[in-house]
């Protein structure tokens, strides 16, 4: 079993060149995830694990594991405190 990270769905988001827009409509609060936190975001949609996701992007900007590894946990962190995310225990994952 794995932990995946999942987006919150009562939420709508738009993107914009490499930014999201996202209204959470209960809080009536509009946030803006500039391009890492925008491409964290949308990892999150695919229900990857954060092993997979700092994977992703390390590749996809181009830099080291190390580096990468920092980046998406602090990103994780604050879209886990917004509650725009949020962890699932997927049992088909090893």
């Amino acid at each position: 079993m794995k932990n995946i990270l999942i987006q919150r769905q009562n939420v709508a988001s738009t993107k914009l060149d490499n930014e999201i827009i996202i209204y959470d409509s209960e809080a009536n609060y509009v946030y803006h995830l500039n391009k890492t936190a925008a491409a964290i975001w949308e990892y999150c949609g695919c229900e990857n694990n954060i092993d997979k996701i700092i994977d992703i992007y390390s590749k996809q900007f181009n830099i080291s594991k190390d580096i990468a590894d920092k980046d998406v946990k602090e990103g994780i962190r604050t879209l886990l405190e917004r509650g725009l995310i949020s962890y699932e225990i997927d049992a088909n994952k090893e």
